[in-house]
């Protein structure tokens, strides 16, 4: 394989490094360079520039095409009719995403072990897995390129950074040090993205959510407003998802109706509903011959 990567930014750099120590014989040029055509054999270029830059970029490499090249591109939200002036000239083309969280050029995530997501034509789609085997990925053809497909990638590359940082907010506004709550995190999510791989969703879900601990969760929501009324409204906002899945994994309605309630104690400021709601959750706990503790000790 010949491939050449255009776009020297986060995406590109990385898969020019995992590709060369894979013995791919890999060429990095900046994304708006026109590489210069090759005297034999086929090409693979990879376009890793930005989303909007893919139809200008594919357009000036199409000067260079022969019959048989293969050109990808990496944007998760965009389809490989992106590169339809290639595929005028001949070659295969297709989407390549790979499942990858790429945070900075000069820390480059490891690409073994991920998935990579491909769309398009069948010879491109096989230039793909070649390319993902040489750096120990795995591609499967599918939906990439879809709104939906690039949401679910989004909820999990940033919305789990931006839990981490939640998480991170609330140790330092108790004061551990800034570092040992950011390394402590990262340990927390590596055992969390374990369980998911192995043990499966939503087996993978814990916490008092998940045992339908009322009680705990209405701690929380008192101490985090005792605190930071921001920090309480990321973790109001989040139990919701929690709960959801807390239910497919079998949680009972009824555990389930008494963490709403207690949830609800955050939601409340006027002082009269937030009075009726504790009377409720008490109640509801003392169904369950558990004493409440309302607010922080």
């Amino acid at each position: 394989m010949n491939v050449r990567v255009l776009g020297r930014g986060k995406v590109g750099r990385t898969l020019h490094k995992a590709l060369r120590r894979g013995d791919v014989a890999t060429t990095l040029y900046k994304g708006h360079e026109v590489p210069p055509a090759a005297a034999a054999g086929p090409l693979i270029y990879v376009l890793a520039v930005p989303d909007a830059q893919i139809r200008a970029t594919s357009l000036r490499v199409a000067s260079r095409l022969k019959p048989g090249d293969i050109v990808l591109h990496c944007a998760g939200n965009r389809g490989p009719d992106e590169l339809e002036a290639c595929r005028r000239r001949g070659a295969s083309v297709a989407t390549v995403h790979p499942l990858v969280s790429f945070a900075s050029a000069h820390a480059a995530p490891d690409l073994h072990g991920t998935t990579w997501v491909a769309r398009g034509d069948k010879l491109a789609i096989r230039a793909a897995n070649k390319l993902a085997r040489a750096v120990g990925a795995r591609c499967f053809e599918g939906p990439a390129g879809h709104p939906v497909y690039h949401a679910a990638a989004a909820v999990v590359a940033n919305g789990s950074a931006a839990l981490a940082d939640l998480s991170v907010r609330m140790l330092q506004a108790l004061g551990l040090d800034s570092k040992v709550a950011r390394v402590g995190v990262a340990g927390l999510l590596r055992s969390v993205a374990s369980n998911v791989e192995r043990v499966g969703l939503p087996a993978a879900l814990t916490g008092p959510v998940m045992r339908g601990d009322a009680e705990t969760v209405s701690s929380h929501v008192f101490a985090l407003h005792a605190l930071d009324p921001v920090l309480a409204q990321g973790y109001v906002s989040l139990v919701p998802l929690i709960l959801s899945c807390a239910e497919a994994a079998g949680l009972s309605s009824r555990d389930a109706a008494h963490v709403r309630a207690a949830l609800a104690l955050g939601r409340t400021p006027s002082p009269a509903i937030e009075s009726a709601l504790k009377s409720a959750l008490k109640s509801a706990l003392k169904s369950k011959g558990t004493r409440a503790r309302l607010g922080p000790r």
